[in-house]
Parts: structure tokens; C-alpha cells; sequence
């Protein structure tokens, strides 16, 4: 917690002190340098303990407890490591956005890239985490802001689109294993045999198969099922990915 870091001792202090001003708490305190050192240490000392209890053979249940809570604690200081920089994945896409649902994307793609990079940072070299993250978010939004600016140079219908979509997890599945007006129709009409009512929802809504209906964001959705952003993310490829599966075994039975 905020209470816990401020109480590490050490003569240095654990946030920058123009985050603080007359003793107020910012809401996504920004990290000092030895605030960044103190944090990784902590949470790789920590998984590094859990991974020793989880080499042995046979936990009993109080090792068992005591795996779990370092591994608890370790999620903690990597929480915190990964607030502090909420501005900057903000500012970051803020900059690359070219409308508010494009920043709605990159920022809860900047967030998934910064938790990535938490796990790949190495203190000991001396660098700032935030100097890291930095280059990491912004490499990664830049790619992404192509790949979304050539998408929406080709005058696709939503459908197609749900086919590149598909095509995406795996090379091999292309406009030739169904073709586009089959493909249509098909999606449309059998989406239920498929995916469950949660998966369909989701697809339907982000790729517009619904008539009179615009497409929703991954944040439109999160919010209207209540769920995060990234795991409506994660149930659109799994959902995306047994279409797929499903459309291929059409187009294989249809070849008997």
C-alpha cells in the first residue's frame, strides 16, 4: 500500500516531492529513483521466495499460505510500480489518439505493455523504470497506431473485418477457405452454434453485426459486462478463435 512504501526506511524518499505537495497524496503518486529500486527488489525477493516453497515436494498447508502471501505481497509492489506510471501510459496515448476511442485503446493497451515491461525490467543496471516504460509503450502504440491507420484505409465491410480478424491467429485461414458473401452469412446466422451467449455478445457488438447498431469498444464493453478491458480482449480472441476452428470444419465437411 501508499502507507507501507512511505514507511520503507531508507534516507531517500520513495516518490518524486513534487508529487506531494503539502503532504496531499497524488492519486498515481510518481515513483523516486530509489522509490523504482526499493519497489523491484522487493517484488523480485518476493517471487523468488515463492518460487523456493513452490520447488518443494509435498507444501503443507501453512507453506502453502505462506507461498501465497509472498506471492501477494510481490503482486502489491508490481501494482504500485505499475500506478505510478498510469500518466504516463495516459499522456502516451493522449498524444498518439487521434479520437477518444482510439486513446480508450491505446490506453488499455499502454497499461497491458507496462505490465509487461515490469516483468521484464532489470533494476541492477541502473536505469529508470520510467525511462523503460517509456520506449516500450511508445514503440508498441506506434505499431499499433499503424496497423490501425492501414486498416481503415481498406474499404472493407465489418464483416470482412471479422474475417481479417480470424485470418490474424492463423496465417493459413483466408479469404479463400470461405468467401466473403458465404462468410457473411454464415457468421451471422450461426454464431450460436459456437461461442456461448457472452462470447456472441461480444462479437456481435465490436464488429457491428447487429443492424442499426455502431461498433463498441473493448471499454464500451468492459463497462456494460462489468468485467476489464483486457478480459473482454481476451474473450474476443478466444471467441474469434473458435470461429475460426468452426468455420474451417465447415469448409472441410462441405470438401467431403
Amino acid at each position: 500500500s501508499y502507507d507501507e512504501a512511505v514507511s520503507y526506511r531508507n534516507a531517500e524518499p520513495m516518490f518524486a516531492e513534487n508529487d506531494d505537495p503539502a503532504g496531499e497524496r497524488s492519486e498515481y503518486p510518481i515513483l523516486s529513483p530509489a522509490g523504482e529500486r526499493f519497489l523491484f527488489r522487493k517484488m523480485n525477493y518476493l517471487k523468488f521466495r515463492a518460487s523456493q516453497l513452490s520447488d518443494l515436494p509435498n507444501l503443507n498447508s501453512e507453506q502453502e499460505t505462506e507461498r501465497e502471501e509472498y506471492l501477494e505481497d510481490a503482486r502489491a509492489a508490481r501494482d504500485l510500480i505499475s500506478r505510478s506510471c498510469y500518466r504516463l501510459s495516459r499522456s502516451i496515448a493522449r498524444n498518439l489518439a487521434t479520437n477518444m476511442s482510439d486513446f480508450e485503446e491505446m490506453f488499455g493497451e499502454a497499461n497491458l505493455i507496462l505490465l509487461k515491461a515490469i516483468e521484464k525490467f532489470d533494476y541492477e543496471k541502473g536505469f529508470r523504470f520510467s525511462t523503460y516504460a517509456t520506449h516500450s509503450i511508445q514503440r508498441h502504440l506506434f505499431r499499433w497506431s499503424e496497423r490501425s491507420r492501414k486498416r481503415s484505409m481498406i474499404s472493407h465491410s465489418e464483416h470482412e473485418v471479422l474475417l481479417q480478424e480470424m485470418g490474424s491467429l492463423d496465417p493459413e485461414f483466408t479469404e479463400s477457405t470461405l468467401t466473403i458473401e458465404m462468410a457473411a452469412r454464415q457468421i451471422f446466422d450461426r454464431l450460436g452454434e459456437c461461442l456461448d451467449e457472452r462470447e456472441e455478445l461480444i462479437i456481435r457488438q465490436r464488429f457491428q453485426l447487429d443492424e442499426n447498431a455502431s461498433p463498441k469498444t473493448l471499454t464500451d464493453l468492459a463497462e456494460e459486462l462489468g468485467l476489464s478491458s483486457e478480459r473482454v480482449r481476451q474473450i474476443q480472441m478466444i471467441a474469434l478463435k473458435k470461429l475460426q476452428d468452426f468455420f474451417r470444419q465447415v469448409d472441410q465437411d462441405t470438401m467431403l
